[in-house]
């Protein structure tokens, strides 16, 4: 019921994108269940894997239906995730991704977008070969690109999924803004933005959240680049 107070205290002194969070099924399941239990079950327990995340979904689909409702339209993203992917690969065989994680995204989708509300997805890791499946199930953006991660390319993305998908991160926490210098954070900064803004669609931002450590010299040339780099006539 507060929704529309909080959101008009929000945009009061000027307009920002606002985004309701947090629908992540997969992991709300292992939460409960247990990271390695979960992964013995899509082997061994199918059946329950699916009463689990069914139920899973009926919660954030009227979650998000409620606060979706009370905001008459003043949210603009609703942000879903599930690490689906580790360095190297996919967590669990594509298969089984479609078949017991998948679906339970789409529903969820599918109730957000009934608001005309764009969905932002989250998963770190090598997830390329997921993509064309994560655009089936709806998604609108995808966050956070681990391009450190196996297989994980901005130009191929970009080239391949750019007509469809808005891309989001991208500027490694892992490597260039904990340890690289100020002027490997701008190279790098200018190169996603050659690549994936190329034709708009692209958030600049960190791989993930911004680590301990990192110098600030470093956090402020990420965005003092992205602030003045504009390649594109």
């Amino acid at each position: 019921s507060v929704m529309p107070e909080r959101i008009a205290a929000t945009q009061a002194d000027g307009e920002y994108c606002l985004m309701a969070a947090n629908g992540n099924v997969f992991e709300t399941a292992w939460y409960m269940r247990g990271f390695e239990e979960m992964f013995m079950d899509f082997v061994l327990n199918g059946d329950l894997v699916h009463e689990i995340m069914k139920r899973i979904v009926d919660f954030y689909a009227e979650h998000f239906r409620k606060m979706l409702s009370a905001a008459k339209g003043g949210i603009d993203l609703v942000f879903t995730a599930d690490d689906i992917g580790d360095q190297r690969v996919l967590m669990i065989p594509l298969e089984m991704w479609e078949e017991f994680i998948k679906p339970y995204h789409a529903r969820l989708n599918e109730t957000i977008h009934e608001f005309g509300v764009r969905i932002i997805y989250h998963s770190d890791g090598s997830v390329a070969e997921a993509v064309p499946g994560l655009l089936d199930m709806g998604i609108d953006v995808l966050q956070a690109l681990q391009f450190s991660a196996d297989g994980m390319d901005p130009a191929e993305l970009k080239q391949k999924y750019g007509h469809r998908l808005c891309f989001e991160g991208g500027v490694s926490v892992q490597t260039t803004l904990p340890f690289g210098t100020q002027e490997d954070v701008r190279q790098e900064v200018e190169e996603l933005i050659t690549i994936l803004g190329k034709n708009g669609g692209y958030i600049l931002g960190p791989s993930h959240a911004i680590q301990a450590g990192t110098p600030p010299e470093n956090i402020a040339a990420m965005f003092d680049t992205a602030e003045n780099f504009y390649p594109f006539s």
